[in-house]
């Protein structure tokens, strides 16, 4: 007797459950297969809401909108700085000398504000000019207008060593009038932009 024989031999002895006993044993295998499918479904739902908080988190913990005025921020020791916008970047070249930098600083964070400005070689991070200047304070209420604002012009040659054959960069950070800070690049109650402008200076 072969195995197809041996098979079909054993399953005439052995008898058919009848109709109740073979909707119970359906009702129970498709239960709980029910049951598998949705706590599969749940785990996925709660792996996928955790990796979106999870980008949203880092998202808002590294910038996120001014909700006044539309305009970057950063956190910085626990405190959303803004980001300065500079505007009107204008770079005069005698041949390929830098004679003059012009451009204008807009800040919607900080009236009554003071304007430092820094300048520094790229290859060793030597500061070359450094100045501190008021910002005319606009009193605008508008949302959507800066409440300081300052335009202005930088020369080389009044830089230490000045127009080299090198990259600068220049930075600038905004801070309020009456609030003595040592390194407005550094302290947390200052709006900043870095390397807003970059060129070579006397490059050829």
């Amino acid at each position: 007797m072969n195995s197809d024989e041996l098979l079909t031999s054993l399953r005439s002895e052995v008898a058919l459950p009848d109709d109740a006993t073979a909707q119970r044993l359906y009702a129970q295998a498709t239960s709980e297969r029910r049951l598998l499918r949705g706590r599969f479904v749940i785990v996925i739902a709660l792996v996928v809401t955790a990796a979106i908080a999870g980008v949203l988190s880092t998202a808002l913990d590294s910038q996120t909108t001014h909700p006044a005025r539309g305009q970057t921020t950063q956190q910085v020791g626990g405190h959303l700085r803004l980001f300065v916008p500079v505007t009107d970047v204008n770079i005069t070249r005698s041949g390929h000398a830098v004679t003059s930098i012009s451009f204008t600083v807009r800040d919607a964070n900080i009236p009554d504000a003071m304007l430092a400005i820094q300048v520094l070689k790229k290859d060793d991070g030597q500061i070359v000019f450094e100045e501190r200047v008021p910002m005319m304070n606009t009193g605008s209420t508008d949302p959507d207008t800066p409440v300081s604002v300052w335009s202005g012009t930088l020369s080389p040659s009044d830089w230490t060593g000045g127009c080299q054959d090198a990259e600068y960069m220049i930075n600038a950070a905004v801070y309020p009038a009456g609030l003595a800070i040592d390194d407005p690049f550094k302290s947390t109650m200052t709006d900043r932009s870095y390397n807003f402008a970059s060129f070579t200076c006397n490059g050829g």
